[in-house]
């Protein structure tokens, strides 16, 4: 089990190094994509590692090794979306950068018509969203997200916005 472990450290190590590099050469169209390609990536690595390496006890490695490599993935995706998308965060930053900052001037930098046209664009990229005449309409790909959102938000009672 112990080169299990270090399999699927390597292979996550591997998806970690995939993502910096992608991301700092890449705009953020399509990273969701990317990041599942990646985890993918992985996850056949260490099935390419459990064949050549693990010879005794191939198929325990092999399950133990991605079960830690889709943990460590279930940790880290929290973490790096709440990174790159929470206003609470952006606003954090902004205020340790500038000192202090007015509320008038942090609610017009993020309610923007950037922020709401990046965030649209992201989408559309993504394959959630079409853009008909200049109005945005769910793909059945955003539909099937939708209906998994409401369903929670109906379950835990959060009503409109969270």
């Amino acid at each position: 089990m112990t080169s299990a472990l270090a399999s699927a450290l390597i292979w996550f190590t591997i998806f970690l190094i995939g993502h910096l590099i992608y991301f700092n050469v890449n705009p953020a169209a399509m990273r969701a994509k990317f990041m599942m390609n990646l985890l993918l990536i992985a996850l056949l690595g260490h099935l390419a590692s459990a064949m050549l390496l693990l010879q005794s006890d191939m198929v325990m490695s092999l399950l133990w090794g991605w079960l830690t490599i889709l943990c460590l993935f279930v940790l880290y995706m929290p973490f790096y979306y709440v990174i790159a998308t929470s206003l609470s965060v952006q606003s954090m930053i902004l205020v340790q950068t500038k000192g202090q900052y007015p509320l008038q001037q942090l609610q017009e930098a993020f309610v923007s018509k950037t922020l709401v046209g990046d965030r649209l664009s992201t989408m559309v990229a993504n394959g959630y969203l079409v853009e008909v005449d200049g109005h945005y309409c769910l793909t059945l790909k955003g539909r099937r997200v939708a209906r998994i959102f409401l369903f929670f938000k109906g379950l835990w009672k959060l009503g409109a916005g969270g």
